[in-house]
This record gives structure tokens, sequence and C-alpha cells, in this order.
């Protein structure tokens, strides 16, 4: 259960003290990759997406994939999409799209059905 779920449960002014914690929160401005023996980091406007792929999480940049220590599960998606590298978007099967994105590699993602609502309207199309 994640904390704004814990929150129900308390008294309303405790409610929106966490709350607003956590509206404030900071999220980080880097994450950090290990390569070897070396820890890279790479900022997180760079990052294209996140995805899963042969058990590992993946940052996704324009150039280069970044195996990060956070799991998929950590960031609540099978995949997250920046929103600011979508190039154009086109009809999938089953009622879904398709995203093509603005990078190096014409990275292209499937939206599901469920989501394709939340995702047009932040696309604001």
């Amino acid at each position: 259960m994640d904390r704004l779920e814990k929150a129900v449960s308390l008294s309303q002014s405790e409610q929106l003290r966490v709350i607003a914690r956590e509206l404030t929160r900071k999220f980080p401005e880097r994450i950090a990759s290990r390569a070897g023996e070396r820890v890279v980091f790479v900022g997180v406007g760079k990052v294209t997406h996140f995805c899963a792929k042969d058990k590992l999480t993946y940052a996704a940049t324009a150039s280069k994939d970044y195996v990060i220590d956070a799991t998929i599960s950590d960031i609540h998606r099978a995949t997250l999409l920046n929103l600011n590298y979508v190039d154009e978007v086109s009809s999938w099967f089953g009622g879904g799209m398709v995203v093509r994105l603005r990078d190096g590699k014409r990275t292209e993602l499937q939206i599901s059905r469920d989501r394709l609502r939340e995702v047009k309207e932040r696309l604001e199309f």
C-alpha cells in the first residue's frame, strides 16, 4: 500500500499534511546506472522512456539504454514514456495505438487501450 492510500485512514489534518508532503517531494534530476566498476549518471530529462527487458530495467535515451537498479514494479508500469519525446502517433489493432519517439532509434512503443485516454489527454489531442 502506498503512502497516499495509508493517508486515508488518518485524520483530516494528518491527511492534508501527508498529501502536501507527497506533492512537494523532490524527484531526482539524475539516475545512476552501473557500468562495470563505474557508475554513470543520466539526466532524467534525457530519458525517453523506462522499460523492462530480460529481467532488467532500462532508462532509454536517444542514443543508449542504461541499466538501472530500480525494478519496473518500483516504477509502477511496464513502460513509462517521456511525452516530450513523442514524434508521432498511429492506430494499432485492438483499439490501442503506437507512439514513435523522436530519438536516434525511432523507438516504437505500444499504448494499450486502457491507457489510451490518459495518453491522449496528456498529448492534448
